[in-house]
């Protein structure tokens, strides 16, 4: 190390040889100098450096001269060994990605580009089609809940578009708990608790007087829908049998 040492102070040994791994490469404009055909060493491993007096490869100190008129290109074979021209894909990373790609779509590794395209193509028409499917179900039963609604007197006919509509914006489920929240429509003698036959309402305070402060057509309604307990609500109210016909 002593002799090594003295050679270095005398000038005998006056450049380092280093050994070095590429990791990274780059084509990026800031590490080019002019001129450069290949890509420049970004990042590497240093895996050894030797003191000598002249470096294994000479030619590789044109990598680290700064001025245009120093740099000295390394031969092609030379540079073929460790660095790839500018722009070039390596192959072996290429069929990486396209091994990455395959395994994704669930293909077996040595999957062709070809068949990974039609792969994807195939599997993008799927998709359309499943999403055409759901929208069909969907618009069904929207459109049944609406149905039921309708028949169940919580909207008229001519609010079907309309609700439908609403339905595609908040989805079935919030449409069917809207309509829940909607009251069925009802005549006025719907609230007066009679029942069709011949004996009293099932609510006692129902009288013709009451049904008459609902309005003519609240009892005409009553009489027609109760006429056999219209009679009894009748003679309870004037003390008589008969009931006189309704003028038309």
């Amino acid at each position: 190390a002593k002799k090594i040492m003295d050679k270095v102070e005398k000038g005998i040994y006056r450049m380092v040889s280093p050994g070095l791994e590429p990791i990274t490469m780059s084509s990026d404009e800031r590490y080019l100098l002019p001129g450069q055909m290949y890509d420049s060493v970004v990042e590497s491993v240093l895996l050894e450096v030797s003191i000598a007096d002249i470096g294994s490869n000479p030619n590789s100190l044109a990598l680290y001269k700064q001025e245009k008129e120093d740099y000295v290109a390394l031969t092609t074979d030379q540079l073929a060994q460790v660095i790839k021209p500018i722009g070039q894909i390596e192959p072996k990373t290429e069929i990486q990605h396209m091994k990455k790609i395959a395994l994704m779509l669930g293909m077996a590794e040595t999957a062709t580009e070809d068949e990974i395209v039609a792969r994807i193509g195939a599997d993008k028409t799927a998709m359309v089609n499943l999403a055409t499917e759901v929208e069909t179900i969907t618009l069904a039963s929207i459109a049944k809940v609406v149905e039921t609604g309708i028949a169940d007197k919580r909207f008229t006919a001519d609010k079907k578009e309309e609700m439908i509509n609403l339905g595609k914006t908040i989805g079935v489920v919030k449409l069917s708990s809207v309509i829940e929240l909607m009251h069925p429509a009802t005549k006025p003698t719907d609230h007066l608790g009679g029942t069709v036959g011949s004996q009293r309402p099932a609510d006692a305070t129902i009288t013709l007087a009451s049904l008459m402060k609902q309005g003519i057509k609240a009892v005409e309604d009553y009489k027609a829908e109760n006429p056999e307990v219209y009679v009894t609500l009748y003679k309870e109210h004037y003390e008589v049998d008969s009931v006189p016909a309704s003028k038309e």
